[in-house]
């Protein structure tokens, strides 16, 4: 699904990006684009990111390197937390998905 016609869906939730790109700063500047895009269809966009070297994986994907574990955990905290706070705090007759 196109981003642009799945607007309604993103709307209010709480979204994390992250990137795995093979050098330079590729990675970074598609998770600024993408950021952009995303606040467009009024998600909301956690401040941290994750960018990673496609070094930082094995051959099945999972992440190999014990800093890599640490950043993509906290990353996936800060989307919970973030859940859990706006988990019933959005009043749905005021913003209709």
């Amino acid at each position: 699904m196109a981003i642009a016609s799945g607007h309604k869906q993103f709307k209010n939730k709480p979204v994390a990006i992250a990137a795995c790109a093979g050098g330079g700063k590729g990675g970074i500047n598609a998770l600024n684009n993408l950021r952009l895009v995303l606040r467009g269809v009024s998600a909301l966009v956690l401040p941290s990111q994750l960018v990673a070297a496609p070094e930082a994986f094995d051959g099945g994907g999972n992440v190999i390197d014990a800093g890599g574990k640490q950043r993509l955990a906290a990353l996936v905290d800060e989307l919970v937390h973030m859940t859990r706070l706006l988990k019933g705090r959005i009043d749905k007759r005021a913003h209709p998905l």
